[in-house]
């Protein structure tokens, strides 16, 4: 059982390695994996504050902020 725990981060460190690609494919994207993963593990922040801005960047990213808040109050 003492092997067990590195062979799974062994697996995900791969399967990240070979998604990351595909999930990221510009700049912008690679600067937010960079700067979640910096807050994950520096500041030991919880996974949803870090999810909850996740979308709020992305809704300012997209230009439509206004328009999709005007949409959700209705």
């Amino acid at each position: 059982m003492r092997g067990v725990g590195p062979a799974v981060i062994g697996a995900l460190a791969v399967s990240l390695v070979q998604m990351a690609p595909h999930a990221a494919p510009d700049v912008f994207t690679w600067f937010l994996l960079a700067l979640t993963i910096g807050l994950l593990l520096l500041r030991n922040a919880g996974p949803l504050p870090v999810m909850v801005g996740g979308a709020v960047i992305g809704l300012i990213s997209r230009g439509n902020l206004l328009k999709r808040i005007e949409e959700l109050a209705r």
